[in-house]
C-alpha cells in the first residue's frame, strides 16, 4: 500500500471514521494527492475560462475525508481530535496544529487503539503498556 493513490482512497474510505488512529504517511499522502487534484481542477477551470465550479465542488467533497483523517492523525499522536479546534485562533493555532499533524507517532498502543505503524519486534517488549 505505498501507492499515494492507495493512501487517498483508504482515507475517503474512511470518512466516517473518527476512531482510531492514522499514519503520518496516511494523513501526508491523502493532502498530495489532494492538493494534486485540487490543483488540476483550477488550471482546467482558468484555462477554460469558467468559474470555481469543479475545484469549489472538490473541496465540498474531501471536506469530511480532510476532517477524518486530521482527526485520526491527532489520534496517533496521542491527542484528542478536538485539538482540530486550536486551527480558530489565527496563525498561532495552525502553526500548534501542524505541528502535532508532522509529529512522529506514539509507537505503542493509546487510548485510540493499536498503533498503526509496525513495531520492530525488538521493541515490543519496550512498548508495551503496563498492565
Amino acid at each position: 500500500m505505498e501507492d499515494p493513490i492507495n493512501w487517498y482512497l483508504e482515507a475517503l474510505r474512511n470518512h466516517l471514521n473518527f476512531r482510531g488512529r492514522a499514519r503520518r504517511k496516511e494523513f501526508l499522502q491523502f493532502y498530495l494527492v489532494t492538493m494534486i487534484i485540487s490543483f488540476a481542477l483550477q488550471v482546467a477551470e482558468w484555462s477554460l475560462g469558467a468559474g470555481p465550479y469543479f475545484s469549489t465542488a472538490y473541496g465540498i467533497a474531501t471536506l469530511l475525508p480532510c476532517i477524518s483523517v486530521i482527526w485520526r492523525r491527532l489520534h496517533d499522536t496521542d491527542r484528542s481530535g478536538w485539538y482540530l479546534l486550536a486551527g480558530v485562533i489565527p496563525l498561532v493555532g495552525w502553526i500548534f496544529v501542524t505541528i502535532y499533524l508532522a509529529s512522529d507517532s506514539k509507537p505503542y498502543m493509546n487510548a485510540y487503539g493499536p498503533s498503526p505503524k509496525p513495531v520492530p519486534a525488538s521493541d515490543h517488549e519496550r512498548f508495551e503498556p503496563a498492565r
